[in-house]
C-alpha cells in the first residue's frame, strides 16, 4: 500500500471531477497513454513551458517503466495557478476538484545547486549529493533565496530592521527583474548585501541554521531541497496552496511556523536557547525526505493516482 493512501483515497473519491478526455488545460498537455506507452502528447493553448513538459514527460516515463498504467488521458497543468479537473503540481488546500502529481522537479530538476551545474536524474541523487555536502559550523541567522515576489517582500522589510538575525539574497537579474520590489527597497537591501543581479547558488542555504519558506507565485517548490538542509525550516502558516505531501509534515516536528512576521525573533530565541527541538526538527526531516520523498515513492504515489483517478 501507497504511504500516501489518505490522500489518494481523498482525490480519488472525487474523481468525477477529472476530465478524462483529451483536453489539455491552457498552458499545459495531455499525455495520452497507450498499451503502457506514451503514445502521443497533445499541448493546449497559450505557451506551454518546455522544461515543465519536458519533466513531467520523463516522470510518466519512469513511472510506466515499472508499473502498468491504464489505458488513459493524463491532462497536467504545467502553470503556478492550479486549475479545476487536471492535475497540477500544488493546490488550494482541501480542494478536490484539483488534482496533485508530484512537482515537476523530482524528476530532472533544473534548479542550479552550486558552481558544479550537476544535473540529476531524480531527487534521490540530488538530496543525496546535498546530504554529503558537510556544514559543521552554520551561521546563526535565518536565510532566505529568492526573486522578490509580494509574498517575500514582508521577510525583506522585518530582515532590514533585523540584521542581527536575519539575512537573505533577492535576486533581481532574471527576466523577473524587481518584481514587486520598490526601487527604494532595493536600494537599501543592496547596500546590505541582500539584492542584486549577481547569481547566487541554492547551495548557500546550507550555511545558514535556519531557513525561511513561504510562497512564490502559488505554493514555492523548493520545500523539498529544504526539508535535506540540515537546517530548521521557519514558515508562514497563511500559504493556501499544498503539495501532495503537505498533509504529513507538522508544526514543530518539521518546521516552525509564525502568523505574523513580528513573531520571527520569539522563534529564533525559542530555537536557539533549545537545542533539543533545533535537532529534533531536523531529525524528523531526514527520516522524512528518506521515507515519503524517496522517489520509488514519488513513482508508486504517481501510479496510484493515475490509475486512481481514470
Amino acid at each position: 500500500m501507497s504511504l500516501y493512501y489518505e490522500i489518494i483515497n481523498q482525490q480519488v473519491n472525487n474523481k468525477q471531477h477529472y476530465v478524462r478526455g483529451i483536453s489539455p488545460p491552457n498552458g499545459g498537455i495531455c499525455i495520452i497513454i497507450q498499451n503502457n506507452n506514451i503514445y502521443n502528447i497533445v499541448d493546449g493553448g497559450g505557451w506551454v513551458h518546455p522544461t515543465r513538459k519536458k519533466q513531467y514527460t520523463s516522470l510518466i516515463t519512469n513511472v510506466i517503466s515499472k508499473y502498468a498504467i491504464n489505458d488513459c488521458n493524463i491532462n497536467i497543468n504545467l502553470q503556478d495557478n492550479p486549475i479545476v479537473g487536471c492535475f497540477n503540481f500544488c493546490r488550494l488546500k482541501n480542494n478536490n476538484k484539483q488534482f496533485l502529481l508530484p512537482n515537476h522537479r523530482f524528476t530532472n530538476d533544473d534548479i542550479i545547486i552550486d558552481e558544479h551545474e550537476m544535473q540529476y536524474n531524480n531527487f534521490n541523487e540530488q538530496k543525496s549529493y546535498i546530504f554529503d555536502i558537510k556544514k559543521y559550523k552554520k551561521k546563526n541567522k535565518i536565510f532566505t533565496s529568492c526573486i522578490p515576489h509580494r509574498s517575500k517582500i514582508e521577510y525583506f522589510s522585518y530582515a532590514l530592521k533585523n540584521t542581527d538575525i536575519c539575512d537573505g539574497y533577492c535576486y533581481t537579474g532574471s527576466g523577473h527583474k524587481l518584481v514587486n520590489l520598490s526601487n527604494d527597497m532595493y536600494v537599501k537591501l543592496k547596500e546590505k548585501g541582500m539584492a542584486g543581479e549577481k547569481y547566487s547558488h541554492w547551495i548557500e542555504h546550507l550555511d545558514y541554521k535556519y531557513l525561511l519558506y513561504n510562497d512564490g507565485n502559488t505554493l514555492s517548490d523548493r520545500l523539498r531541497l529544504l526539508l535535506a538542509s540540515n537546517s530548521v525550516i521557519i514558515k508562514s502558516s497563511g500559504s493556501p496552496y499544498e503539495e501532495y505531501y503537505s498533509y504529513i509534515l507538522k508544526n514543530n516536528i518539521n518546521y516552525v511556523e509564525y502568523s505574523n512576521i513580528n513573531e520571527i525573533r520569539n522563534i529564533y530565541n525559542k530555537l536557539e536557547d533549545n537545542p533539543k527541538l533545533y535537532n529534533e526538527i531536523i531529525e524528523n526531516n531526514k527520516i522524512f525526505i528518506n521515507k515519503y520523498l524517496d522517489y520509488e515513492e514519488i513513482l508508486l504515489y504517481t501510479y496510484n493516482i493515475i490509475n486512481g483517478l481514470t
